[in-house]
């Protein structure tokens, strides 16, 4: 399955350190986000962990 997620939920989830549970409950392979979800997901202050930078 693949999912379209908003950035309040993956951000959530981010936070608490958990994005893997998102795959497991939604037995999810993709997780698909717009480019508007990414740019702020690309501010947010966990961003080093999504991107390595």
């Amino acid at each position: 399955m693949r999912i379209v997620a908003d950035t309040d939920f993956l951000s959530a989830f981010f936070k608490i350190g958990c994005i893997d549970l998102i795959y497991e409950a939604l037995a999810a392979d993709k997780i698909y986000i717009t480019q508007a979800v990414f740019d702020e997901l690309a501010k947010a202050p966990f961003s080093m962990i999504l991107f390595g930078k």
